[in-house]
């Protein structure tokens, strides 16, 4: 079957979470080697800090000066459309790490997302206005969430992006992601 002329395939994607967790309940070092378990090894991995939106999570996961924040980037490319499977599994993920800790909320919030050249893409199960309808998986609904375009050799929030991946560090951390991305794609 012949490509139409103005339709071009999306390119490979590098997958990662954001991890929201409550340091008296599990590490980041525990959190690394359940995913490593899972099938998903760990490529690239920024330093917990506090979480300016922690009082926002306090209710349900515990006292905001125990809640940590990171960002984990896997080994290889995939398709975009594991976006979907990526964030059902992450639902069920938190419910596990609950369970496993015998937590009254969530002890983890994992936000998947994927990098490629052009943007970094959230996924949630939240509709918004800016956010877009992916699919269904399961019974979870999953939208998109456009939250940096590449542009002039960086990453630009736009308005609607978290205050914590506005963070200079985090968007140097997505930008040796993206650089992990071109290397990976460059050994296909």
């Amino acid at each position: 079957m012949n490509t139409p002329i103005n339709s071009y395939p999306p390119q490979k994607a590098k997958f990662f979470v954001g991890i929201l967790f409550h340091e008296g309940e599990t590490s980041k070092e525990e959190i690394i080697s359940f995913f490593n378990n899972q099938g998903f090894s760990a490529c690239l991995e920024s330093e917990p800090t506090f979480y300016e939106m922690a009082n926002y999570y306090s209710k349900e996961m515990g006292p905001a000066n125990k809640l940590k924040r990171f960002w984990l980037t896997f080994k290889g490319v995939e398709d975009r459309t594991k976006l979907l499977e990526l964030k059902a599994r992450s639902c069920d993920w938190e419910e596990y790490w609950q369970k496993e800790k015998k937590a009254g909320g969530r002890v983890v919030n994992i936000d998947p997302g994927f990098i490629s050249h052009e943007q970094v893409v959230l996924s949630t199960c939240k509709p918004y206005s800016h956010r877009l309808y992916l699919g269904a998986v399961r019974h979870f609904h999953i939208y998109g969430e456009l939250t940096y375009v590449f542009q002039h050799k960086n990453w630009h929030s736009l308005d609607w992006t978290y205050p914590d991946y506005q963070i200079k560090e985090v968007k140097e951390f997505f930008l040796s992601a993206r650089e992990s991305l071109i290397d990976d794609l460059k050994e296909l």
